[in-house]
């Protein structure tokens, strides 16, 4: 499996970059995104050469918090489906389909928001926290909170099918 990234130039706050640079733990998200991808479907990762841009606000970007959506775009794109524009995901994904906690929810629900989406999915587990409770912050923005456990589930709320 061969994993390429994009680095941009810095990036102009009223637009988003070209590319910006990316941190060990996005890097091992997407490669772990493309070992869980490949093997919902079937197929051998070591055969996989995927490209992916980084296409951010800021000019670094790390986490792994990306790799759970990543993994679902990418089975999306070997299968020819057609994504939910109204919905996003966050979690970490595990190299065996399972989602896992994240940080930050709160943010990222915020984020959907500005961004007009309807729903987030977030790890199983995480929608009320002693930090939070999503739900209601949800309500407030318009964003209905749905929690996945698997990559199976997260696919089949983002293409309406099964993987």
């Amino acid at each position: 499996m061969k994993i390429a990234s994009d680095v941009g130039q810095p990036c102009n706050s009223a637009q988003q970059s070209r590319g910006s640079a990316v941190g060990d733990e996005w890097k091992e998200g997407v490669q772990t995104a493309v070992v869980a991808a490949a093997h919902t479907v079937r197929e051998d990762a070591k055969t996989w050469m995927v490209t992916i841009k980084n296409r951010a606000y800021a000019n670094y970007t790390n986490g792994a918090s990306a790799s759970s959506a990543i993994a679902v775009g990418l089975i999306a794109a070997w299968r020819g489906d057609v994504l939910r524009p109204d919905a996003v995901l966050t979690g970490l994904i595990a190299a065996d389909g399972r989602i896992q906690p994240v940080g930050s929810l709160p943010s990222k629900l915020e984020g959907a928001a500005r961004a007009n989406m309807q729903t987030i999915l977030i790890p199983a587990g995480q929608a009320r926290t002693d930090e939070w409770d999503l739900v209601e912050l949800g309500r407030q923005h318009n964003v209905t909170v749905i929690e996945v456990g698997t990559l199976s589930q997260a696919y089949e709320f983002m293409a309406g099918q099964r993987p």
